[in-house]
């Protein structure tokens, strides 16, 4: 009997994926599309033999999968699936049974996904692909997704799960999904029995689970302090924080950092009260949009704000200027969303132009960490 193998490729694109990079946090998407992968195989098998209720004993230990490689540009993990004769003694008389219906497996997820869009599509997902369909994909950020590489819709274009197809198939099913988020809250209150609780203002309070031992250690003595965390949270249909699924950094922030932090944001408030920006030469008022995507700004890099000087911008806009051992930097975040970065060199005569960026996203912070870091 020999061994049977069955390749999957996951192309993920967008900024941070490019250069074959897959970032050590997207690395539990592996293992999630083994799950799902497995748990639609099961479906497919339970199909083929209607008076079976339950899988055969081995049928989940004989489907392990191993990563391959991770391709060139966007990131493309390339995954096998092996059968060795070892693992399809456990599953006597199967011969190739088992590829078979892990093919069947991977071409219903991929269908599924690809007709999120379908009212209540979703319905049909076990209980256990539901489990894992909250982990792949959960860490993806706006403009990212996921591709089934050799796929096609019926229009001929790729198959992809992003965030929006995601959210859909999960609530379609169930009142919640979950995500991965990041940010920067205050430390409200701490709890020797194992809890924190983080004021944020896009979610409210979270109250998180830790061991007690760690309350006391690492959160004791800090309240109203700034924490940043990393957390994988459960959302209901209209987005309102229904818990923590799990924590995967939790960090308080340091002192002085959190003190130049509240400068930072101390500003922008009093910009925003005063309400004068620059628009033709004239004063116009600055528009709470712009305030708001320089604190998400702040969230993203705070490690900087000692360094950080916030002015009026053109347009409603906030103008963001700082400097490193090599450049005058300048960001300016306008209203409707747009950045713009440029630079004055402090060493040579090497400026450079203003840069546009649409949004506020890893295309941003790829451009300005390579000018940051490269000092």
């Amino acid at each position: 009997m020999a061994d049977q193998t069955k390749d999957f490729r996951l192309r993920y694109v967008g900024q941070r994926f490019n250069g074959g990079r897959l970032p050590v946090e997207v690395l539990i998407d592996l293992p999630a599309f083994r799950d799902l992968v497995v748990a639609f195989a099961k479906s497919a098998w339970k199909e083929r033999h209607p008076d079976r209720k339950r899988v055969p004993k081995g049928f989940d230990n004989s489907l392990t999968f191993d990563l391959l490689s991770i391709e060139d540009g966007s990131a493309i993990p390339q995954i096998e699936w092996r059968a060795t004769e070892e693992q399809q003694q456990l599953l006597p008389g199967f011969d190739g049974e088992l590829g078979e219906v892990l093919e069947e497996g991977y071409q219903k997820l991929v269908t599924l996904v690809a007709e999120a869009e379908v009212e209540n599509v979703g319905q049909a997902l076990s209980a256990d692909q539901i489990r894992a369909l909250n982990r792949l994909g959960s860490g993806l950020k706006d403009e990212e997704r996921i591709e089934f590489v050799g796929s096609e819709d019926e229009a001929g274009n790729v198959i992809y799960l992003d965030f929006g197809r995601r959210r859909k198939l999960i609530t379609d099913a169930r009142e919640t999904y979950e995500v991965r988020i990041e940010g920067i809250g205050a430390l409200v209150k701490n709890d020797a029995n194992g809890f924190v609780t983080i004021s944020t203002f896009e979610y409210g309070d979270i109250v998180i689970q830790l061991d007690p031992q760690a309350v006391v250690e690492e959160f004791d003595g800090n309240l109203e302090y700034d924490v940043q965390f990393d957390l994988r949270i459960e959302l209901d249909h209209n987005d309102t924080f229904k818990g923590v699924v799990e924590v995967y950094d939790l960090t308080v922030i340091d002192e002085q950092v959190s003190d130049a932090l509240a400068v930072c944001r101390n500003r922008l408030n009093d910009l925003l009260a005063k309400g004068e920006a620059i628009a033709d030469g004239a004063v116009a008022p600055i528009a709470h949009e712009a305030i708001e995507l320089a604190n998400k700004f702040l969230v993203r890099r705070p490690g900087l704000s000692s360094a950080y000087q916030f002015f009026p911008g053109e347009g409603g806009g906030v103008l963001l200027e700082f400097e490193t051992d090599r450049w005058d930097l300048s960001v300016v975040f306008f209203p409707n969303g747009v950045v713009e970065m440029y630079g004055i060199s402090l060493a040579d005569d090497e400026d450079f132009e203003p840069i546009e960026f649409q949004a506020l996203d890893d295309k941003f912070f790829v451009e300005f960490d390579q000018k940051v870091i490269a000092e």
